[in-house]
């Protein structure tokens, strides 16, 4: 229970701070950066926050697993914020 609560927060967290919040387009614009990889796409900042978590709690065998789920979960959750 606690994995799947793991994987739906950082893929709420990666579409929180790649889109909705705008941290990362002001740090864009401020800098005059086009991309700012992974930061700005929230399927890969979801894979890599996932990858890295699950390996610091030792499931290293899943931590592949649960990235891939958690950065597919994030591009669902980001659609459908962009059909509301």
């Amino acid at each position: 229970m606690n994995t799947i609560l793991l994987i739906i927060s950082i893929s709420c967290f990666a579409v929180l701070l790649s889109e909705a919040s705008g941290i990362i387009q002001l740090t864009k614009f401020f800098f005059n950066i086009n991309r700012l990889k992974p930061l700005d796409c929230p399927l890969c900042l979801a894979w890599w926050v996932a990858l890295i978590i699950f390996i610091i709690e030792k499931h290293y065998l899943f931590a592949p697993l649960f990235a891939a789920t958690s950065s597919m979960l994030a591009i669902c959750i980001s659609k459908i914020l962009r059909k509301l």
